[in-house]
């Protein structure tokens, strides 16, 4: 029979190189599934250290604690500080309905919000169903001295909620309050930086689900006044760590595939599924890959960020210090989605990246039912700052149906992980990070800015991106 003909086009370089790397994937896929330590890492991350709010120091103690973690795997392992305009400590919260009845509040205060004047703030609610910059231009005078009330659909819609805040604020509100739409009057916590600097100048407070109903109700027959108070504390400049952990590459050393998650959690709970479950991951892919004895063709790197939940800040601090190494950045994959059931990953908008990927997603993960590629553009955590510079970025994609139940929740434990899942998406976080690495071309080019600039016309998240300054066009 005649020779078959080689294929040609992208897909062949990958394909070629997927053959080559199949016995290590068995490998890492049988480490990490059978006897790995992804849920003990995991376990010992939330009970040892519990929450890990961004500038605290359980947080400057868990970043050390990861390095030691990493050098025990035989994995270099360093922390890379970066300064943060404010730490933040929480204080004590307050909320009373005082008109026309009165009646106690659940409410938390927003992350990096200052404390209230003592005695806290008093007016009345007014709501509104947009916050967009126009929709609060044009009730600048109804929102004056008033207690701004939303929820977050529309917060949603107006672009990251920050911003909407802030110009409530402006617009002359005492404070606002969004109705965090969680049962049983959690409240979800979240962070009101991600502008200029990480703290913004107005009050602001969420509101659990059920009281949030009951001054919707109120509200359909009259005015209601609400008083707010927090003794909430902001630090001044502070230095928090990024970890950076590295094996270095056999063959293209100066090559880098870059595999991330953020450290940092919230206050209120341990953060096990944001994103404890992603920083254990990263450190069992970290383990795994150096006990296969012999480096990648390419050097990996593998990153744990502060200042997520804030506003990115550890990944941006990176990208801005490394700006010069970005070009030998073969790609970024990253892990923030929770430990549901891993189905593949996502590209971000990059066609060109899903097309190359296919051949790898086929071979090496379709026996974990993870070689789902899609493109749908998010930019809504530590990979944004990478994909905004061009890098190949991706996202690991994760069953999320039970997700939002804790996200930002005190529920959010380590009880809620499923050990199989978590160890899954590990593998194929694992698997990935090595064929990419092991490739004999890049993946995908580095994109240009024109060539950015062309995907986010018209994108949802084009206006956070230059809110926020991530993107200049």
């Amino acid at each position: 029979m005649p020779e078959t003909a080689r294929p040609t086009g992208a897909r062949a370089p990958a394909a070629e190189a997927v053959d080559a790397t199949r016995v290590a994937a068995r490998r890492l896929a049988g480490d990490i599934l059978v006897g790995g330590q992804a849920m003990k890492t995991l376990a010992e991350l939330t009970d040892a250290f519990g929450p890990r709010l961004t500038g605290s120091e359980v947080h400057r103690k868990a970043a050390a604690w990861a390095v030691e973690r990493f050098r025990a795997s035989g994995v270099d392992a360093t922390l890379e500080p970066f300064t943060l305009d404010h730490a933040w400590v929480r204080g004590e919260a307050s909320g009373t309905i005082v008109a026309p009845r009165e009646a106690a509040l659940h409410v938390a205060a927003i992350g990096w919000t200052p404390a209230t004047p003592a005695g806290g703030v008093r007016g009345e609610v007014i709501e509104l169903d947009d916050v967009t910059p126009e929709a609060i231009a044009r009730r600048k005078g109804e929102v004056k001295g008033k207690i701004a009330y939303y929820d977050r659909a529309a917060g949603r819609k107006a672009g990251w909620h920050a911003h909407s805040m802030q110009r409530l604020t402006e617009a002359g509100a005492v404070a606002v309050l969004i109705h965090a739409g969680k049962a049983s009057n959690s409240v979800a916590t979240t962070s009101c930086s991600g502008l200029a600097g990480a703290a913004c100048t107005g009050s602001g407070f969420v509101v659990g689900l059920e009281d949030g109903a009951t001054i919707e109700r109120l509200l359909e027959k009259g005015t209601v006044t609400v008083t707010l108070s927090s003794s909430a504390a902001l630090s001044g400049p502070i230095e928090v760590p990024n970890v950076v952990a590295e094996i270095k590459g056999r063959e293209k050393p100066d090559e880098a595939v870059l595999v991330g998650a953020h450290l940092d959690s919230w206050d209120l709970a341990t953060g096990a599924q944001d994103n404890g479950s992603g920083a254990a991951q990263v450190l069992e892919v970290a383990r795994a890959i150096r006990a296969l004895g012999t480096p990648p063709r390419r050097t990996m790197r593998f990153l744990l960020w502060a200042g997520e939940e804030e506003g990115l800040y550890g990944s941006r601090a990176y990208v801005k210090a490394h700006a010069a190494e970005l070009d030998r950045v073969v790609a970024y994959l990253n892990t923030d989605h929770g430990a549901g059931v891993p189905v593949g990953w996502d590209a971000d908008g990059r066609d060109d990246i899903v097309l190359a990927m296919k051949p790898v997603a086929r071979s090496l993960l379709s026996g974990l039912n993870a070689d789902a590629l899609q493109t749908a553009m998010h930019c809504d955590t530590d990979h944004c700052p990478f994909w905004v510079q061009g890098v190949p970025a991706f996202n690991l994609d994760v069953d999320d149906s039970a997700y939002d139940q804790i996200h930002h929740l005190s529920s959010d434990t380590v009880d809620k992980v499923k050990p199989g899942s978590l160890a899954a998406g590990a593998a194929v976080l694992a698997i990935t990070a090595y064929a990419l690495a092991e490739l004999p071309d890049r993946i995908a080019p580095r994109a240009d800015h024109a060539a950015i600039a062309r995907q986010l016309k018209g994108a949802d998240v084009l206006a956070d991106l230059v809110d926020t300054g991530m993107w200049k066009p």
